[in-house]
């Protein structure tokens, strides 16, 4: 699922929806590991788990995103946790995701 591809925002706050182009990617290496300590009776285990994100280029339509704004990509929903100008040079963003887990009862 990795690639360059059209993404679609549901803004909340706006009541709006955008599209942006950018590749949706598993996080790894620059901050984008997830450390997962799990303690059970034996010990302790340690999980690495990717976190999904988005590289895009900064326009009028990426600007618009904030946290807390969703997205589905194919037939999964993500919520936007943080995003980021990488170095801080206007030019790009990378924005992670979490998956939103639909509880059935």
């Amino acid at each position: 699922m990795t690639g360059l591809r059209q993404l679609l925002f549901t803004l909340p706050q706006e009541d709006k929806e955008i599209t942006i182009k950018g590749v949706f990617h598993d996080g790894g290496g620059y901050g984008g590991m997830l450390n997962l300590e799990l303690y059970t009776r034996e010990g302790s285990r340690e999980y690495d788990k990717s976190k999904p994100m988005i590289l895009c280029l900064r326009d009028d339509n990426s600007s618009q995103i904030i946290i807390d704004d969703e997205i589905k990509i194919g037939d999964v929903d993500y919520t936007v946790v943080d995003k980021v100008d990488l170095k801080n040079l206007g030019i790009a963003y990378e924005i992670s995701l979490e998956q939103v887990l639909n509880m059935v009862n």
